[in-house]
């Protein structure tokens, strides 16, 4: 199936809803207006996404293919502060302190139009701020504050319902501070509310997740040259890329699919069920040569490198090796990191070292309305 120019959606304007998703029918609040000076606070994991499994399920603006990740020690947090509620269609008034400011305000206005409501808010917004780069800087900030403006608002939704407001209206940053429809599995989400290794299908839905042991460390290469901004910069590079990484990866999938649901449904789930990392690790591998992950990695101009380091990894101890998205990020999940960031740093990489993230969202207040209280300084809450 060809990913034609017509599925290439143009920029819009922050809060523009793509599809709604009702909230659950327990949430009817008469006295929003207690509401009013309830502040709080969260800090939401990126993740390691390891490969789609069927990228001919979604497109921008339309969310699914299904997905496997985990997530990692490497945050987004927000803090949501409510000045003034009520119900309107009427825009809201939103004070925004953000480098991402866009996708801030996009999130904020789409919840706020499912509940019919309006007001003065103040908001908060920082990741990990290294874009672009496969890591889910964009994912871990939008869900983020989606749950921290969630709770403020007495939980309309359920954290898991909350995934679903941001896969139907997920979008990326553009220039201009205008948004567009992005590609979404809905990993990110899952693993950035319960923490360690999630595997969804198609339409958002979970299949089966567990966990990772944090003794565990995971490092992370990125290849100079392909770290730099041209998909903020050039919108042309952005379409570029998506017209030649859709083609080439819808049709690998198609060829695909069914050997790489096979090797989920029948090696990686067993595997991670029982706790066998090295099962687990094999069944990775495998994928990282299958369908649209070859497209994601030969996307790129070293391409051969990519592969020459994840070997190099898989040599030097790692049990979970593979290409985060679409790169560059190479990762690798190692019982102990030391050696491996050295080897390489020698290679020119720039490295990082984190651990996987079993525990998931951290919210203040728990499942509980903080109550009315000052807006606390701009940092991270944990």
């Amino acid at each position: 199936m060809p990913y034609s120019k017509d599925e290439i959606p143009d920029p819009i304007k922050p809060g523009t809803i793509f599809h709604r998703v009702p909230p659950k029918n327990a949430w009817n609040p008469t006295n929003i207006e207690e509401l009013e000076g309830t502040t709080i606070r969260s800090m939401v994991p990126a993740r390691i996404h390891l490969s789609v499994l069927d990228m001919t399920r979604f497109s921008p603006g339309h969310p699914g293919g299904g997905g496997i990740g985990y997530a990692i020690q490497m945050y987004a947090h927000s803090e949501v502060t409510i000045r003034e509620l009520f119900r309107s269609e009427e825009d809201a008034e939103i004070n925004i302190r953000a480098r991402r400011s866009s996708l801030v305000e996009h999130i904020t206005r789409v919840f706020l139009k499912h509940l019919g409501l309006s007001g003065k808010f103040e908001i908060m917004g920082a990741g990990h701020d290294i874009n672009h780069m496969g890591l889910g800087s964009t994912s871990a900030l939008v869900s983020s504050v989606a749950l921290s403006l969630n709770r403020a608002l007495g939980e309309p939704y359920s954290p898991d319902r909350v995934r679903e407001v941001i896969g139907y209206n997920f979008a990326e940053e553009w220039k201009d501070n205008l948004v567009i429809p992005g590609f979404e599995t809905g990993v990110a989400p899952f693993v950035g509310i319960h923490g360690g290794f999630g595997v969804i299908s198609d339409a958002l839905h979970p299949v089966a997740d567990f966990k990772l042991s944090e003794d565990h460390e995971i490092v992370i290469a990125l290849i100079e040259e392909e770290m730099s901004d041209a998909l903020i910069e050039s919108p042309n590079a952005g379409i570029s890329e998506t017209e030649l990484l859709m083609n080439r990866a819808r049709a690998l999938d198609e060829r695909d699919r069914a050997k790489k649901a096979y090797e989920v449904l029948m090696r990686l789930i067993p595997a991670g069920d029982s706790g066998d990392l090295h099962g687990l690790g094999e069944s990775v591998w495998r994928l990282q040569h299958m369908g649209s992950k070859v497209a994601e990695i030969e996307h790129h101009t070293n391409s051969e490198n990519i592969y020459e380091t994840m070997e190099i990894m898989r040599n030097n101890g790692s049990l979970i090796t593979g290409m985060s998205s679409v790169g560059p990020a190479i990762s690798a999940l190692i019982p102990d990191g030391g050696e491996m960031a050295d080897i390489l740093k020698e290679r020119g990489y720039r490295v990082i070292r984190t651990r996987p993230d079993s525990r998931g969202l951290r919210i203040d207040g728990h499942n509980e309305i903080t109550g009315p209280q000052e807006p606390k300084p701009s940092q991270n809450p944990f």
